[in-house]
């Protein structure tokens, strides 16, 4: 797995001209995943508004098995550029991302005018400073950019790491200026304290659980025998078994959120489930690896590891969105949803850095280790469910007997 890894940085760092396109390709899918991950959460919130957690959180898990149906893609996307070329692969998800623009534009009517209006609209004075701030920091990196370009050390390693940094930091700067906002009432901060623990949570979570692309699924090609009769499964198709175990079980989480179990099981006692489940997929993927032993296992270990982390997911990712619009501040509202999205990428930042340990832990100890570490985060959060739902404001929350 490190070889792979460590040609395909040798391409990129002697091909500028290469690089350059893909990074110009990643700034653009930033910008716009930027754009519409947010904002389309904020309004699937705004939908819900006044009416009761537990169908919030339902409404989410089905928006949520939508968005998934879209991950599918790899079934064309991986097999087009697997077995034709990947500008055909790239071509074809630009295409269907024209047809989901059409059909948003057309079929935007029936949102009744959610999101039509800014919840609230920038000062002038706002508008100034935010405006100094973007400038500044596009020529703090265009200077960096142009010393490590100087220098030679503008690497895909020198970028990843900077990006690292800056995913960590700017969470931590934006959620400690909430923290202290004059905008804000004191409920709403006590909310908001419970609400980073939660996010700590969440980062923890992506860190393990967006590993699929990256180790798990060099792990499928290496290590998995994908072959039926006498025909080999597209490594990439294996990247499906997440998207359709959400959209067969978005539904019964959905019903087990809103009739099962109600306000019984908390946000925090969901996001615990949802930490041990991933943890435990990566001890699965431990035990795979050691069967595996230098040669292939069957698909059956895969499916076993995305089931554990769906269950996962959809006890995390659409509950996540859900309390993020019910505890953000009412002067804040929209700009929580993108701070929610900042765990992933604190997540997958970090996820990225750690993944590294792989080549000299071993596949065994690298999956084991991670899992463990997951499961014991998940087990932190459940010895503190009532002190965060004291800080959040949940009815019915016992006493609490200590806390974050």
């Amino acid at each position: 797995m490190g070889l792979r890894r460590h040609h395909a940085r040798a391409r990129l760092d002697g091909d500028p001209g290469g690089a350059a396109t893909v990074y110009l390709g990643l700034l653009l899918i930033i910008i716009g995943t930027g754009l519409l991950k947010p904002n389309i959460s904020t309004m699937v919130g705004k939908l819900y508004e006044g009416q009761d957690d537990a169908r919030r959180d339902a409404g989410f898990s089905i928006f949520y098995m939508g968005i998934n149906i879209g991950s599918l893609a790899p079934f064309l996307v991986g097999w087009l550029g697997e077995k034709v070329n990947w500008h055909a692969g790239f071509g074809a998800a630009a295409v269907g991302m024209a047809i989901g623009l059409a059909q948003y534009v057309l079929g935007s009517r029936h949102l009744r005018g959610v999101g039509d209006v800014p919840g609230h609209r920038l000062t002038p004075d706002e508008r100034r400073t935010f405006v100094r701030y973007v400038a500044a920091g596009l020529a703090v990196a265009a200077v960096v950019v142009a010393i490590l370009a100087g220098i030679g050390e503008l690497t895909v390693d020198a970028v990843t790491v900077a990006l690292t940094v800056l995913a960590l930091v700017v969470p931590a700067v934006y959620l400690g200026y909430l923290l202290r906002s004059h905008e804000v009432t004191e409920d709403e901060r006590a909310r908001l304290r419970a609400y980073v623990w939660l996010f700590v949570g969440a980062a923890v979570f992506w860190m393990i659980y967006d590993q699929a692309p990256g180790p798990l699924n060099v792990f499928a090609d290496e290590h998995v025998d994908l072959n039926f009769f006498g025909w080999r499964m597209p490594t990439s198709w294996t990247q499906n078994i997440n998207p359709i175990l959400i959209i067969c079980f978005a539904g019964v989480f959905a019903w087990l959120w809103t009739t099962r179990f109600g306000r019984r099981v908390s946000t925090p006692q969901k996001f615990a489930f949802a930490l041990v489940m991933v943890g435990l997929s990566f001890v699965v993927m431990s035990m795979a690896a050691a069967a595996a032993d230098g040669g292939r296992v069957t698909i059956a270990w895969l499916v076993a590891v995305y089931l554990l982390q769906v269950f996962g997911e959809l006890s995390l990712s659409p509950v996540g969105l859900s309390v993020t619009t019910r505890l953000a501040p009412h002067a804040f509202a929209s700009q929580m949803m993108g701070v929610w999205f900042l765990a992933t990428a604190a997540g997958d930042a970090v996820g990225g850095q750690v993944a590294r340990l792989e080549d000299a832990w071993g596949d065994v100890a690298y999956f084991l280790t991670l899992g463990l570490f997951t499961i014991v985060a998940g087990a932190a959060l459940f010895a503190f469910v009532r002190s965060l739902r004291r800080l959040m404001g949940e009815e019915h929350a016992p006493p609490a007997t200590g806390g974050p």
